[in-house]
Order: structure tokens, then C-alpha cells, then sequence
């Protein structure tokens, strides 16, 4: 069974950017906290 801990991440080259009111911002960053990930991961 494989753990977090042996998943091999495949770097990445390409940049995605959005404009976000600061509300939006905080929405995204407070629903990424809820599933332990950071705001990249979580939008990933």
C-alpha cells in the first residue's frame, strides 16, 4: 500500500494566475486549511 510519504512529485514548470478579490483569496485559504492542503494544492 503506498504512503504520502513514498508518492513521488513530478516538478512543475507551468505557472496558472487568477485575480482574486481579497475575500476570494481568504474563502480559498480558509477552505484549503480545512482539508490540511496549501492554496496551490488545493486548486490543483
Amino acid at each position: 500500500m503506498s504512503t504520502a510519504a513514498s508518492v513521488r512529485k513530478i516538478p512543475r514548470e507551468n505557472q496558472i494566475n487568477i485575480r482574486a478579490t481579497d475575500e476570494e483569496r481568504a474563502v480559498i485559504d480558509y477552505a484549503a486549511s480545512l482539508v490540511n492542503k496549501n492554496r496551490t494544492d488545493f486548486i490543483i
